[in-house]
């Protein structure tokens, strides 16, 4: 098949070799006189070698920026045989200082509508200087352009605007800037029909196409040739693009000319690994939050709202039986009622706590520009929440917000665990194993009591001489006695009913002991340690589990330091917390 994109050199045609004009293929129109040619000359050499000084000195631009004497030249008019301007040239050798003093010497000698129409002249591969200025990421240039009102939408020969060149080189300042502060639709499409996103999504710009789905841009839009965004990365074969696609629910069953859906070009291309993302999507394995690629993705999500309602249903019920069935005067009834009292304001406790979140910029005006462009450390962007991640940090797609030094979603508590709730979390835990531990060995003993009609170990008979080894055990624990003897009273149904629940969760929080007590160990989390990075798995072996930053020097040596880390003093890291002060600095400081 056919690549439905194809990847554009806006200056494809400009030679980029800074002696691959000659003077003489210069064309000066209606100067004739040997000395202003020579000038002309002179100052279209300077301007390719980006010759700043001999520029401002041809031009009579003073250090002060202004004009001692103003020489009428044409500067308009000086082109190389593929119609490159001066402008273009001062673009190419990115230089904002010449590109603005040739814009001031232009409306001083010829006004602003002349200028205006110097800036967008074309060459003969049909680009404009705002085209240039974007490839090579200069928004000074490009703002520069704007402020002359100029609009930012054109388009090139073959129909790409500066938003598509932008998307297609993966640049998010340059496509904030665009979006939120030059006002370009966000949804502009080029001669095929494809918007920025698709060509986001062919190219493998990941920051970009996070970007304009978080900012609603229409996700389900075909091109011409019948190819939605999801298509276009079934066909290159970007699967980090497509789960986010479908995070935003992409639409999987709509097909393109040829009659094929997303699923069906993955199999095709032999991308397994977005094939499985696509068909777990479509049997609800992915849980998506939103609508239509809407923005403001709600917080809640339904199927883990029910877990969670199950969940304190489940409490409830246990303290109800504990109260009508074991309640008496035994310290073990009391006991077992502490516990899942205790439980339960823990649990509420924990669902509304604050597992880490990152500071978010989004009602705090171009905040997140000036972040982006003051980026020291090159950080990961969350578009999501217009913030960079810290290390170690995630997005995650639930609960909608950065959380610092992410453990995992928890569906049953329908919160994350991270950074500043992890140990209140181990307590959760351990708190619900012991009462569900217990309460499977009191159930354990009044099933096969019950069943087989005999006592088990002697702890419900009234004659223990046959368990002679365990008299002074079971002689001391007379409240046990009769905290069994109180729960010999209760139906058979509503025992084994309770024996496989509590059988069930012993299980599962047997599991998740130790899955967090390997993590306290080696001071990794649970999506750490499940991340390909750690586990060397390839896309085609994991097709749901991201990148995550992991650090290098993490101690595996010292088992305490390890555990005090990662329930403790993580969330006081500078390493892990970064917050934006000022204007001109991202600065890391506790996020309290």
């Amino acid at each position: 098949m056919q690549p439905l994109l194809q990847s554009l050199d806006p200056v494809n045609n400009i030679n980029r070799d800074p002696h691959g004009f000659g003077l003489s293929q210069a064309t000066f129109v209606n100067d004739q006189a040997s000395d202003v040619q020579r000038i002309y000359e002179d100052l279209y050499s300077k301007v390719k070698n980006g010759d700043l000084k001999g520029v401002r000195y041809l031009l009579g631009i003073n250090d002060n920026d202004s004009f001692s004497q103003m020489q009428s030249i044409n500067i308009q008019k000086i082109v190389d045989e593929k119609k490159n301007t001066l402008l273009m040239h001062a673009v190419w050798k990115d230089h904002t200082k010449l590109f603005t003093d040739l814009i001031k010497y232009s409306l001083q000698l010829f006004g602003e509508s002349d200028t205006q129409l110097w800036v967008i002249q074309q060459n003969d591969s049909g680009n404009q200087c705002m085209h240039l200025a974007t490839q090579k990421g200069n928004i000074a240039i490009l703002d520069a352009i704007f402020k002359l009102g100029i609009k930012l939408d054109q388009k090139t020969r073959q129909g790409q605007t500066t938003l598509h060149i932008a998307s297609q080189s993966d640049q998010p300042i340059m496509l904030y800037y665009l979006i939120n502060i030059a006002k370009v639709n966000i949804d502009i499409t080029d001669n095929d029909y494809s918007t920025a996103l698709h060509l986001a999504s062919y190219s493998g710009s990941e920051q970009c196409a996070a970007m304009l789905l978080a900012w609603g841009c229409k996700i389900n839009s075909k091109n011409v040739y019948g190819c939605t965004p999801l298509h276009v990365t079934a066909i290159s074969g970007e699967y980090k693009i497509t789960r986010k696609l479908l995070l935003y629910n992409a639409k999987t069953r709509l097909r393109n000319k040829q009659g094929k859906t997303a699923y069906e070009l993955s199999v095709e291309n032999d991308f397994l690994t977005i094939s499985q993302m696509i068909m777990e999507y479509q049997e609800g394995n992915i849980k998506c939050n939103n609508l239509f690629g809407q923005k403001n993705k709600p917080r809640i999500n339904h199927k883990s709202r029910l877990q969670m309602y199950a969940f304190i249903l489940m409490l409830i019920l246990n303290l109800i039986y504990q109260i009508l069935f074991t309640l008496g005067n035994n310290l073990f009834g009391y006991i077992q009622i502490i516990l899942d009292i205790f439980e339960i304001f823990l649990f509420v406790y924990i669902i509304n706590s604050d597992p880490g979140y990152q500071i978010q910029y989004k009602q705090e005006g171009q905040v997140f520009y000036q972040i982006l462009q003051n980026n020291p450390k090159k950080l990961e962007i969350c578009s999501e929440c217009e913030t960079l991640k810290a290390k170690r940090s995630r997005h995650c797609d639930f609960c909608n917000r950065c959380i610092i030094v992410y453990d995992h979603h928890c569906p049953w508590i329908n919160n994350c665990i991270g950074a500043k709730n992890h140990f209140l979390f181990m307590i959760f835990i351990w708190i619900t194993f012991l009462t569900i531990g217990f309460q499977l060995f009191v159930s354990i003993i009044l099933f096969i009591n019950i069943i087989w009609k005999q006592s088990y170990v002697g702890i419900l008979s009234s004659n223990l001489c046959y368990w002679d080894v365990f008299d002074i055990l079971f002689n001391t624990l007379t409240d046990l006695r009769k905290y069994l003897s109180i729960s010999k009273g209760v139906k058979i149904e509503f025992i084994v009913l309770e024996l496989l629940v509590t059988l069930m969760f012993f299980v599962l929080l047997s599991h998740l002991i130790c899955t967090q007590l390997k993590n306290m160990y080696y001071n990794r989390t649970t999506f750490e340690r499940l991340s390909k990075k750690y586990r060397g798995f390839n896309n085609q072996q994991s097709s749901l589990l991201e990148s995550s930053y992991i650090e290098s020097d993490l101690n595996n040596s010292n088992c305490l330091k390890n555990c005090s880390l990662l329930l403790f003093r993580n969330k006081h890291s500078k390493d892990y917390n970064y917050v934006y002060h000022d204007n001109t600095s991202l600065t890391t400081a506790i996020i309290s």
